[in-house]
């Protein structure tokens, strides 16, 4: 089973850095009384959508292996009152009493099944006081087999049509929306990377301790590092300019060095988060040009009021997005470098393997980073973040 610690990170860190689009306009949506082996027309919005996630991971050199569409699913329904009020099973197991076909129109094509009678079970795991995050879990067990749960309301379905503003600042998860897909891309690459080679266990991610508070001079870096993969990967990139990213990471993370630089966060993380946001990017046209890191730290300060949400944000958060640049760049500069993070290597054992820096080639690079951005604007940031 998941590591219970770091699915409630995972979980927390996207309810805070995530807010929805800012299109006002209300989605018409169909209220149909589900009941029988029937289900709303918004379910089958979201089923849809992970017929359609599924089809481009097969169809695509995204990430050859992971097949969205045969993980078996179970997701619970939580309607406008906040009561749970039915489920969807996909790909079952098992032939499970009580689980009805939803005919091809409304499966969107899935093997998928109108199941209510674990609903209330499967929300009560997710919202387990000691151990849920009040979103989904893994390894549920029905008939002895076990599945991914997520709640889901017909607005968080919808949402994940819209373009999300991230991580762009701390918010009310009360009061905003969450695009369901996002989750269950996401969370489901997680289990395809529990088959990978099990000679280290890369899998658990690693928080740092160091008192909430980050020095000034590794702050800088964190920072330098953050904007050299702003807005990415929008815009337009050569094989050479692709490769200098590259290079200016590798270089950064070695000035970081290894009490202050988290590969393994970044792979396990970025490598899920890559999937996720090309998925999306992909499949949903408002969505499109979406990047990983939008905007920049040095003008919004991303809701950072003190050491502990500083903290949270650069070692940790903006891992997924800058984990996620990282896979992206080496995929397109070497379309076999992302499946050697199968066999047990980071990101940057990769990105270091590959091109072989010495340490003056390092020092270059790190201050051509530093010649690419506004160095003292940056430098003017982490003082100012360094007196919170």
């Amino acid at each position: 089973m998941k590591n219970r610690f770091l699915v409630q990170l995972i979980v927390i860190t996207f309810l805070i850095f995530s807010c929805n689009s800012d299109d006002d306009s209300t989605p018409n949506i169909t209220e149909e009384e589900v009941g029988g082996d029937s289900i709303s027309s918004v379910d089958t919005k979201l089923l849809d959508q992970i017929k359609k996630a599924g089809d481009l991971f097969m169809n695509s050199e995204l990430w050859n292996g992971y097949n969205l569409k045969d993980y078996p699913l179970y997701l619970v329904h939580k309607n406008k009152e906040g009561k749970i009020d039915g489920g969807i099973l996909i790909n079952p197991q098992s032939n499970i009493d009580g689980a009805k076909k939803l005919n091809d129109q409304e499966s969107a094509g899935l093997k998928a099944y109108r199941y209510d009678n674990d609903a209330d079970r499967a929300y009560a795991a997710i919202t387990d006081p000691d151990e849920g995050n009040g979103l989904y879990d893994f390894d549920f067990e029905i008939d002895g087999n076990g599945y991914y749960i997520q709640v889901y309301k017909d607005e968080e379905a919808i949402a994940g049509e819209n373009i999300a503003t991230y991580p762009g600042g701390f918010f009310d998860p009360s009061k905003e929306v969450i695009g369901s897909i996002d989750f269950i891309i996401h969370e489901n690459f997680h289990t395809y990377q529990d088959s990978w080679n099990s000679n280290k266990n890369i899998s658990k991610t690693k928080i740092s301790d160091r008192n909430n508070r980050i020095p000034t001079e590794v702050l800088e870096l964190k920072i330098l590092l953050h904007q050299i993969f702003k807005d990415f990967p929008n815009g337009s990139f050569d094989q050479a300019s692709l490769e200098k990213k590259l290079k200016q990471y590798l270089a950064i993370a070695t000035a970081l060095g290894v009490n202050n630089f988290e590969p393994i966060t970044e792979t396990m993380e970025g490598s899920a988060r890559y999937i996720e946001r090309m998925a999306v990017r992909e499949i949903f046209p408002k969505r499109s040009n979406e990047p990983f890191i939008p905007g920049t730290v040095l003008e919004d300060d991303y809701g950072i009021t003190n050491q502990e949400t500083l903290s949270m944000v650069f070692d940790f958060a903006l891992t997924y997005e800058i984990g996620a640049s990282v896979c992206y760049a080496l995929n397109v500069v070497d379309a076999d470098a992302l499946k050697r993070i199968e066999n047990r290597e980071n990101l940057l054992e990769i990105i270091r393997n590959k091109y072989n820096l010495n340490a003056q080639e390092l020092a270059q690079y790190l201050e051509q980073s530093k010649n690419d951005t506004d160095w003292a604007a940056i430098q003017a940031k982490a003082q100012e973040f360094s007196q919170l």
